[in-house]
């Protein structure tokens, strides 16, 4: 019997060895790593807090700076239309200012248009084009024209095809020795490439 119940001992002392681990591990171990992630997550918001404080010195000058800017710019405007109103005060101006504009030339309109209205602002004449044959080259005669508008109308050769548009406001012009445009328009001689 003394036997029995020394082995009786030895299996409830393991027992509670186990049952002391398993305490351990559920309780103490989950609380040490409950507080492990409390301090972790102490330190990023510090370390955050850091950093807006470290910031904030140059948010407040930024926006004393940006006050100063946008006082000086509303100082600018106010000046600017004081000036414009004293400008259309002045009688001379006012009789400029309240002629009718021309609508025919609504297209473009920061250039003002040159040259006798009474003529007309569009231009038509013809364009001289050398032809690229290997053999022969000649000179092509085609119709075009220079509309208000910005716009250069070019005719083909075959009447059927609408002309070609191209915007001169906006369009580039490339150099190429190979190809040569003579342009002949009332009064007008330009000699250059057009591509």
């Amino acid at each position: 019997m003394e036997k029995e119940r020394r082995l009786f001992q030895l299996q409830m002392c393991e027992y509670l060895i186990k049952y002391n681990e398993i305490k351990t591990k559920k309780g103490i171990d989950l609380l040490q790593n409950l507080v492990e992630y409390y301090h972790a997550q102490t330190n990023y918001f510090q370390d955050g807090l850091k950093t807006i404080e470290h910031f904030g010195f140059y948010v407040a000058d930024l926006s004393i700076k940006l006050q100063k800017i946008k006082q000086v710019q509303d100082d600018e405007k106010r000046k600017l239309t004081d000036l414009r109103n004293l400008i259309k005060s002045t009688p001379s101006i006012e009789k400029e200012v309240s002629l009718p504009t021309d609508k025919g030339a609504a297209g473009y309109s920061l250039h003002q248009l040159q040259g006798d209205k009474h003529h007309g602002v569009t231009r038509s004449g013809h364009l001289l084009k050398k032809s690229e044959g290997k053999m022969r080259r000649v000179w092509q005669k085609r119709k075009c024209r220079v509309q208000a508008e910005g716009y250069l109308e070019i005719c083909h050769a075959d009447e059927s095809k609408p002309p070609t548009k191209v915007n001169l406001l906006t369009c580039q012009i490339k150099i190429i020795e190979r190809i040569i445009f003579k342009l002949k328009m009332k009064r007008i001689s330009m000699r250059g490439c057009l591509c």
